[in-house]
């Protein structure tokens, strides 16, 4: 959704969010793999469930045609819902990137002292 939300000329300044995510997500995947080879599992926790959730909601709010619902002109995005936009993008963008530090270091945390959850 955001290759194709990043993909809208309008829109380009989301490419930066779209490589952040991406290169967290595959980074997260790849360790929580490593660390399963070990035997350590890293549960999902209440930070990487509001990322999830704020990354929706900014999927939402970006793919709702606002300038057509509110008559904006020439069908442009008003400033405001921009504005909403942008604000829940940087939110999502920080807690994606809060929570994957937060998924190292506990991954780290456990690989060191073998434990298990």
């Amino acid at each position: 959704a955001f290759v194709m939300i990043s993909w809208d000329p309008g829109n380009a300044w989301m490419w930066a969010f779209t490589v952040l995510v991406a290169i967290r997500e595959l980074g997260i995947t790849w360790w929580r793999a490593v660390l399963l080879r070990r035997g350590i599992v890293v549960a999902a926790n209440r930070g990487g469930k509001l990322k999830t959730v704020l990354q929706m909601l900014f999927i939402v709010v970006m793919l709702v045609p606002w300038g057509a619902l509110l008559g904006g002109a020439a069908g442009g995005t008003p400033v405001a819902v921009r504005v909403v936009q942008v604000a829940i993008g940087v939110a999502a963008l920080v807690q994606t990137l809060w929570s994957g530090g937060v998924y190292v270091v506990e991954g780290m945390r456990m690989n060191r002292s073998g434990a298990q959850s």
